[in-house]
């Protein structure tokens, strides 16, 4: 899965007739792409591993991963056969709030923040765009700020008193997929005025005489 950290792990042997155990490095790579490098153990089972912390594989198809013995002064080099590793794409999650909280009015301005997650094992900060709904009306969109909260935020005014159906919905990358849209729904109340205030009249009394 894009942003999963996989670990990968090579074993050196001396073929006949030689003997012993190598010792050295072991550079792995995607294609031409160097993912790290480890030393070899030196134990009987001579392994060398690296797990894809810091160069994390993208989502596609297929990669082609090998694993490179540089030579030492008593043995060869070699290079592994390559391995083909499909990479799906990372999850996500879409949450979001609106202010001022309920109850709405017509016409009143709502600030939404739309968050953006992946879903685990996924790593990583989802990028894009996210796109505001009323029911099905597109009100705009607004692209994530690739910070550790991943957020964007959009401004809307509601229209005439209705039932309102807020959606934010996350489109996805080539690394993640879209999450399902999140919903906040209200009526908004058509905005009414105070009453005027006017003086009271009284009445006049005359007493009989």
């Amino acid at each position: 899965m894009s942003g999963q950290p996989i670990t990968l792990t090579a074993t050196v042997a001396v073929t006949t007739p030689g003997s012993g155990t190598p010792t050295g490095s072991v550079t792995f790579k995607d294609g031409t792409t160097t993912l790290g490098t480890s030393n070899l153990n030196g134990l009987a089972a001579d392994v060398a591993t690296y797990t894809t912390s810091t160069k994390l594989l993208a989502s596609g198809s297929p990669h082609s991963l090998t694993a490179t013995y540089s030579a030492s002064t008593s043995d060869l080099g070699s290079v592994s056969k390559p391995v083909s590793l499909t990479v799906g794409l990372s999850g996500t999650t879409t949450a979001f709030t609106v202010t001022p909280p309920q109850p709405w009015v017509s016409g009143q301005a709502l600030t939404i923040l739309a968050t953006v997650a992946p879903l685990a094992p996924g790593t990583g900060t989802p990028t894009g765009t996210v796109t505001f709904y009323n029911g099905s009306t597109k009100l705009g969109s607004g692209t994530l700020n690739k910070a550790a909260t991943d957020q964007t935020t959009f401004v809307a005014k509601l229209p005439a008193p209705a039932t309102n159906s807020l959606t934010a919905v996350y489109a996805g990358t080539r690394t993640t997929t879209p999450a399902r849209p999140r919903t906040s729904s209200s009526p908004s109340r058509r905005h009414r005025p105070p009453p005027s205030c006017s003086p009271r009249r009284t009445r006049r009394s005359t007493a009989s005489r």
